[in-house]
C-alpha cells in the first residue's frame, strides 16, 4: 500500500505554524515505516529520488521542493523510557542524546557543548518524532 502521501500533507504545513505533527496509531500500524519514509525524504545525507520513484508522491507538485533539502533527526521516543522512574529525566535524556549526535556531525562546528539546549527554530532541520 503506497502511504506516501504522508509527504504532501507534511510538505503542506512544512513552513506554517502549523509545521509539528504527531501522528498516533495502535502498535504494528506503520509509525516506524512512517517515520523511516519521512526521513529518506527530507534527509541531505541520502539521495533517494530513485525510492519513490512509481509513488504517488513523485507526481505531487510539492516532491522535488524538499527532496533530499534538510538535516534530519530522527528520534525514537521508546528507546529513552525504559521504566515510569525514568520519564522525569526523558526530555532531558533525548535532549543530551540529540546534542552529543550532532557534536558528532558537525564537529567542526564551535556552537555545541553537553550543556547546550535545543531550539527549534533552525533552519532546514527536520525533525522526525515517534513512539
Amino acid at each position: 500500500m503506497d502511504k506516501s502521501m504522508l509527504i504532501s500533507k507534511v510538505n503542506a504545513v512544512y513552513s506554517t505554524e502549523r509545521k509539528f505533527i504527531y501522528v498516533s496509531c495502535p502498535r504494528r500500524f506503520g509509525k516506524s515505516m512512517a517515520a523511516n519514509m519521512l526521513a529518506a525524504y527530507y534527509s541531505c545525507g541520502c539521495d533517494s529520488a530513485e525510492l519513490f520513484a512509481g509513488l504517488k508522491i513523485a507526481k505531487e507538485k510539492s516532491f522535488p521542493m524538499h527532496l533530499n533539502q534538510h538535516y534530519v533527526i530522527r528520534i525514537d521516543v521508546q528507546r529513552f523510557i525504559e521504566s515510569e522512574r525514568e520519564l522525569d529525566s526523558f526530555i532531558s535524556d533525548i535532549g543530551k542524546s540529540v546534542v552529543s549526535e550532532l557534536m558528532k556531525e558537525f564537529s567542526d562546528y564551535e556552537g555545541f557543548g553537553l550543556d547546550s539546549r535545543l531550539k527549534t527554530n533552525v533552519n532546514n532541520l527536520v525533525v522526525v518524532w515517534y513512539q
